[in-house]
């Protein structure tokens, strides 16, 4: 019985790698790290029929998620220039670059990441009830001046 005082309080002490965070603009996020970075591919090319094509039946299977301004996510996983982000109350993680994602969600977003790619992906979806409407316009490929 102690020991298992002692786990709780000990996890109760370590910091927690998951980091509060939320999403800068419409973008469409994936389980599969190849998946999110196909998605990237087609967007740096401003490829949006291949984008649609690509992502139209993973979102519709739930192995991506359209992930809409504003949402609150977890990032639990950081790998290079991608983070696994985990919407609010979801247990699933998804793919997506970091540019698209404010780690400081009470500070206002300052950019609009880096992506040089455009189009935007017009289908929505999403898993479990909490996707975004769509990526709307610009999609993950914005860039642009900041305010």
């Amino acid at each position: 019985m102690n020991n298992c005082r002692c786990l709780a309080v000990l996890a109760l002490l370590l910091p927690s790698i998951a980091e509060a965070a939320s999403v800068i603009k419409p973008i469409v996020a994936c389980k599969d790290e190849a998946d999110s970075r196909k998605v990237l591919d087609f967007l740096a090319k401003n490829d949006k029929a291949g984008l649609d094509k690509f992502s139209a039946p993973k979102l519709a299977k739930g192995d991506c998620l359209s992930l809409s301004k504003g949402m609150a996510v977890t990032v639990d996983t950081k790998d290079a220039k991608l983070f696994c982000v985990r919407p609010t109350g979801g247990l699933d993680c998804y793919w997506t670059a970091d540019a698209d994602i404010n780690q400081n969600p009470s500070e206002p977003e300052a950019h609009q990441g880096g992506h040089s790619g455009g189009g935007g992906h017009k289908r929505g979806g999403g898993g479990g009830g909490m996707g975004g409407g769509g990526m709307g316009g610009g999609g993950m490929g914005g860039g642009g001046a900041s305010p």
